[in-house]
């Protein structure tokens, strides 16, 4: 997001449908999306249990990638089709990776 994101525009949404939350709800629905839970549907804590139990418990960290247009396209195909955010999806490829017998496979890659 840059400033010039931030200039006054008509609204996205309809703001009679907007409905207001403390913000305490509103940090903790930040916290679940940062962790790639859905808040999309009403928050369940025993259904994401699992989710939770996979991350190491410290804070998460922001990143920054650069993808081309076909991989941004592929990213958010398989995020519409699983319902997992990209962010999720990151990590759970990373927690899958074995550095040491995977090494000579992504030197050997002709993806730059």
């Amino acid at each position: 997001m840059t400033f010039a994101n931030l200039k006054k525009r008509s609204p996205s949404v309809n703001t009679d449908a907007v409905k207001t939350v403390s913000v305490e709800a509103f940090i903790q629905e930040a916290e679940n999306y940062a962790r790639g839970l859905s808040n999309v549907l009403p928050f369940d804590a025993a259904a994401h249990e699992s989710d939770i139990a996979h991350h190491d418990g410290g804070p998460l960290k922001q990143s920054s990638a650069y993808l081309s247009a076909e991989g941004k396209e592929r990213l958010d195909r398989l995020s519409e089709l699983t319902g997992i955010s990209r962010s999720r999806l990151v990590r759970i490829w990373l927690s899958e990776l074995h550095p040491e017998s995977d090494a000579p496979k992504y030197l050997a890659s002709q993806v730059r």
